[in-house]
């Protein structure tokens, strides 16, 4: 059995096109090529392909998906993992470029990590610039080995399911070094799995040892992002009702608890920054829509009477709502 991996490029009209396959757009290989991959060692074990923008080099048996890009994209350009029936547990190494698994979710240059994907497939993409990433597959058996090894890369790939961020991290000089003795290798039959299984494990090493650490990183720097997003929401539908904890958890995706570890040790506390938004958005108003009287800026905006907002405006901006009115029209004569 060799299972199938399918790389797409989206054109402008939204037509795919397999890159494994020969096509009007594919040019013929030159001997330097391929030059400076790491898989280029496995040589004709490998498969080698590429189009106007990408060179590929691919190898494949029952235990072992292995696939290395690189070239300059004009284009997002997706990566069906899920494609090769693995249904298992990758690690992904970025040099150069940015490989995007969701909104928020992208693995920077000089970066790391183990991704899970489920069989029906995921859809990672490279982004369009300057790419070069290398992506280790591994089949449901031996992945259920290495995590037995590894417990902590279970419990970050079940994490990972229910929607934590990716454990990312940096490619240290010892993961260079690997890859490198890697590339000068020879391989045969017989001697190939054996050097494959010594990458994968030494490369897993590493990366479980700086798990930890990348754990608590990863969750200081996901706190940031979700409180800067939640930041975000709150000033953009500041004239809505309900901005409660519940409401923030459901617009971006998380638990009650997630909202109130983001909002932790901040200066504002939610409701403060919720007040804060309003604020602003009341200032807008009185300066912008002159027509519109202060008792009703401070209804719009939830406040319970003008008094109510006047009591909080000039808290927070050290002047009256009518008295910034007055200094706006005064502008304009």
């Amino acid at each position: 059995m060799v299972y199938q991996l399918s790389v797409y490029m989206m054109s402008e009209q939204q037509q795919v096109f397999n890159i494994w396959e020969k096509s009007s757009f594919s040019k013929p290989l030159h001997r330097d090529t391929f030059k400076g991959m790491h898989l280029a060692a496995l040589q004709h074990l490998a498969e080698k392909s590429s189009d106007k923008e990408l060179y590929v080099i691919r190898y494949a048996d029952h235990d072992f998906v292995l696939l290395e890009v690189k070239g300059t994209l004009s284009k997002d350009m997706h990566i069906d993992l899920g494609a090769t029936g693995v249904g298992g547990m990758w690690l992904c190494l970025q040099f150069q470029g940015q490989t995007i698994f969701s909104a928020y979710e992208r693995l920077a240059p000089e970066r790391m990590a183990a991704v899970k994907t489920r069989v029906e497939g995921t859809d990672p993409c490279l982004s369009s610039e300057k790419n070069w990433g290398l992506f280790l597959g591994l089949s449901a058996a031996l992945q259920q080995q290495l995590t037995m090894e590894f417990p902590i890369l279970n419990d970050y790939l079940t994490k990972q399911l229910e929607g934590i961020p990716l454990p990312e991290v940096p490619i240290s000089y010892a993961d260079r070094r690997l890859l490198d003795t890697f590339s000068k290798m020879k391989f045969g039959s017989f001697s190939t799995k054996h050097h494959l299984g010594q990458l994968y494990l030494k490369l897993y090493a590493n990366y479980a040892q700086r798990l930890p650490y990348a754990e608590r990183r990863s969750t200081d720097e996901s706190n940031i992002q979700l409180y800067h997003r939640a930041k975000q929401y709150i000033q953009e539908n500041c004239m809505e009702k309900l901005l409660d904890r519940e409401t923030l958890a459901d617009a971006l995706h998380c638990s009650v608890r997630t909202i109130n570890r983001a909002f932790e040790g901040r200066k504002l506390s939610l409701a403060a920054q919720v007040l804060d938004a309003r604020l602003r958005k009341a200032r807008e108003l009185l300066k912008h829509r002159t027509d519109l009287p202060i008792e009703q800026i401070a209804l719009m905006l939830y406040f319970y009477d003008g008094s109510h907002l006047n009591i909080h405006y000039k808290k927070r901006f050290h002047r009256t709502p009518r008295q910034e009115r007055k200094e706006v029209k005064a502008k304009r004569r």
